[in-house]
């Protein structure tokens, strides 16, 4: 968490969804929430994982594609006693239900000044018209900060009042942690880990075709298989990122596809080649983390052993020790314990291991305990 200088504390988007869940635990769901922050960051993903941790069924709704009568229902004649009654409206859940809800109000700051007055009344006395939100639905909203330069409005102030506010922008390590589970490249995540300001990098004055965001990065993924059609990529990288991201990210693939084989180090084999630049170590760093976390089963202690000598011998150590570091991680929550035995001898009580690598012996100490199983 932080204070930018526009006097806005802002957080990750990972540290704001555990700020939702205590405020949830405080309040139930009586507390209309509302995350500002960039476009294409990922802010509809974590409304969506909270929906899944709270068990609840997720109504998403887009204020700027909506008008007034989709929140207001329409109003059916009762003859009888010359009234309207005004019907449900297709999102509003059932009144009296159990059943959890998060209502999501996406683009919260794109809806027009009439869908504003109508959300009014859904937000400030979740209701509309004679229709009662049940004790259980979580209003979330949603949109894009102002000075994004997209489609976005000021809001209402009354309407502002009644949300509390939480202000998010990206973060790599937060971002990388997401991405883990659903299989990102090793060489998109070592790019971004190396270059952390091209997660999200907007320019409103820029001529470029596209800019960097979350999102383009997990598209550029499905395009992970083609990496070396020159051709197609040329064309993918300008159109999710604009011509002076792809040009340095082109470059980038060509210094990554000569790093040395992970297999033959695993097994020894291989010749140490000094990984020179930040680029080239960090994407070694994301391609032994993502083997490591996906092929578990067959890591033995000869080839942890094999690729700690290997890491301990190149030139960017703080690199490599990080790297070692979230190694021991895996091992701890996967590994047995003879092979946790093993490597805490190896790595303490081996005297000619602990001279060679004084440094990341010292770096690792807080894992001498956790490695006895």
């Amino acid at each position: 968490m932080k204070i930018d200088n526009t006097y806005k504390i802002t957080q990750s988007l990972g540290q704001a969804k555990e700020t939702i869940k205590k405020i949830v635990d405080i309040t139930g769901f009586n507390q209309s929430i509302n995350i500002e922050g960039p476009s294409g960051i990922g802010k509809s993903e974590i409304i969506a994982q909270l929906a899944e941790d709270f068990n609840a069924e997720l109504i998403d709704i887009r204020l700027g594609n909506i008008d007034t009568i989709d929140l207001n229902g329409i109003g059916i004649p009762d003859i009888k006693n010359k009234q309207a009654i005004w019907t449900r409206p297709e999102f509003f859940p059932p009144e009296n239900c159990d059943k959890k809800y998060i209502l999501f109000l996406d683009e919260l700051n794109h809806a027009s000044e009439q869908v504003f007055g109508a959300a009014y009344q859904l937000v400030l006395e979740r209701r509309m018209g004679t229709h009662i939100l049940p004790k259980n639905v979580l209003v979330i909203g949603a949109g894009n900060s102002i000075d994004d330069q997209g489609i976005a409005f000021d809001m209402p102030s009354p309407l502002v009042n009644r949300f509390l506010k939480i202000n998010v922008k990206p973060n790599i390590n937060d971002w990388i942690g997401y991405t883990e589970s659903l299989g990102v490249d090793w060489r998109i995540l070592g790019f971004l880990k190396c270059n952390p300001d091209y997660l999200h990098k907007f320019n409103g004055q820029s001529s470029e075709d596209n800019f960097p965001t979350p999102r383009n990065w997990i598209r550029l993924n499905a395009f992970k298989n083609h990496f070396t059609d020159e051709d197609l990529m040329e064309v993918i990288l300008n159109g999710l990122f604009g011509f002076s991201l792809a040009t340095q990210f082109k470059q980038y693939l060509k210094i990554v596809s000569k790093l040395p084989s992970l297999v033959d180090i695993l097994k020894g084999e291989s010749q140490t080649q000094t990984l020179s630049d930040l680029n080239s170590s960090y994407a070694f760093y994301m391609l032994v983390k993502s083997y490591f976390i996906n092929n578990s089963e067959d890591i033995t202690f000869e080839n942890i052993t094999n690729l700690i000598e290997y890491t301990n011998k190149q030139a960017n150590s703080e690199v490599m020790q990080m790297l070692n570091v979230d190694i021991l991680g895996v091992i701890n929550k996967k590994m047995s314990k003879e092979l946790k035995n093993k490597l805490h001898y190896y790595i303490f009580e081996n005297p000619d291991f602990a001279q060679k690598n004084k440094d990341f012996v010292k770096k690792i100490k807080d894992f001498k305990t956790s490695l006895v199983a």
